[in-house]
């Protein structure tokens, strides 16, 4: 008799980083540009669902932020048994793509600093996302560059 042995998709990390993503989410938060004196307000859904045999999810976020624009955003997020890190690409409707890497700490995925060049320049962006308790994400951003600091401060309640 042969035993079945785990794959891929049963490594801790990977189910881990898979199941805290699935579901629906309602999304609200505040957002600040460069140069700004009062956040804006963001509201939005993200939706997860399991892809790639249950290797990662595959999510769709729409947000809208008061007085601009919705923003789609589609990513891919797993967690890589080689290099023992969770993988976030992501492609958003302004036309950025970029990918972040990072490591769980706890119930918090760290991502490492990430430089990007947008519209020729470039910003430093720090990025976390977190799960403090079970239906709850959170998401922090904060981008640096030579115009200033932008930030991203999200509560995200699956349904």
């Amino acid at each position: 008799m042969v035993e079945a042995q785990a794959g891929p998709a049963d490594i801790p990390e990977v189910q881990k980083t898979v199941q805290a993503f699935i579901g629906h989410w309602n999304v609200t938060g505040t957002a600040t540009d460069p140069g700004s004196t009062k956040p804006s307000q963001v509201t939005g859904t993200l939706d997860c669902e399991r892809a790639l045999g249950g290797m990662a999810v595959r999510c769709r976020v729409v947000n809208a932020v008061t007085g601009g624009e919705a923003i789609e955003v589609a990513t891919i997020v797993g967690f890589s048994p080689d290099d023992r890190r969770v993988h976030l690409l992501e492609a958003d409707s302004s036309g950025l793509y970029h990918e972040h890497r990072g490591q769980w700490r706890g119930t918090v995925i760290r991502f490492e600093r990430l430089v990007k060049p947008v519209a020729g320049k470039h910003i430093v962006e720090e990025f976390a996302i977190g799960f403090p308790a079970p239906g709850q994400m959170t998401i922090s951003s904060i981008e640096r560059s030579a115009d200033g600091t932008a930030t991203l401060s999200l509560v995200c309640t699956r349904e």
